[in-house]
């Protein structure tokens, strides 16, 4: 986004489910269209809280990438040359332990782990991730675009009904509602006038956060300094859509 952070809904939403991963220690899922805040957030909390964040890309999602994925983001040096070495570094590195009373015992990390885009991985990756989040006690966050992995196949239902048996809660992440607007709207001065923050919702409940950005982006070019008003959105809604029926992505429902 282009602009400073705020605090919205998506934000509040996953900040939850981080609240819930570390103290039930059961993992939490937050799912959501594409476009609706979660990876700002999840970004901003790793600043904040000192969170460790993961984006799953192509080449993490099988096991041996997943390994691959955590030592990076724990910032772990590779000292093996096999998945099986990298399986035991994770394993071995991951479960901090304490002396207590001549015994060694493991401590629940303090620092979450936030893995971004989770639908890429394939069922026996996400499986193992599980395993290594609960033998070492890493409060997880789960964020993705849908409810099913990219390339889920029949015989990997029941190992994932058995997954999402140990992933609990699951939160969901709408479009921008009237507040998200608003805020949004605040960061990029957009005049206070009741037709245009009402557009400006209608279009973000049409969309997406990422589309409502990118319009007041584009209202911000038409208009250069000054405050933004609703003819510089309605322009920008012309330029990106540029269609005749490009403005009607403004009007409230019951208009």
């Amino acid at each position: 986004m282009n602009t400073n952070f705020v605090e919205i809904s998506a934000v509040r939403i996953i900040h939850t489910a981080i609240d819930r991963a570390m103290a039930w220690q059961y993992p939490s899922r937050v799912i959501s269209c594409p476009g609706m805040g979660k990876t700002t957030a999840l970004r901003h909390f790793e600043r904040e809280l000192g969170a460790v964040y993961c984006l799953v890309k192509a080449q993490h999602k099988d096991t041996a990438g997943m390994y691959l994925m955590l030592l990076e983001a724990y910032g772990l040096r590779r000292h093996g040359k096999t998945a099986r070495d990298d399986a035991n570094q994770v394993y071995r590195e991951l479960a901090r332990t304490e002396f207590v009373q001549d015994t060694f015992q493991l401590v629940q990390h303090e620092r979450p782990l936030l893995v971004d885009e989770y639908q890429t991985l394939e069922a026996t990756a996400l499986r193992e991730l599980l395993n290594i989040v609960e033998e070492c006690r890493i409060p997880l966050v789960l964020c993705g675009n849908g409810e099913r992995l990219a390339k889920e196949r029949k015989a990997d239902r029941a190992a994932l009904e058995q997954v999402w048996n140990r992933v609990r809660p699951t939160y969901r992440v709408d479009p921008p509602d009237a507040d998200d607007c608003r805020s949004i709207a605040i960061e990029f001065d957009v005049e206070f006038d009741r037709a245009t923050y009402a557009a400006l919702a209608a279009y973000g409940s049409r969309s997406s956060l990422r589309d409502l950005v990118c319009l007041l982006g584009e209202a911000r070019a038409v208009a250069g300094a000054g405050v933004l008003k609703l003819h510089h959105i309605e322009t920008a809604v012309l330029t990106i859509h540029d269609s005749r029926d490009a403005l009607k992505r403004l009007a409230p429902a019951h208009a």
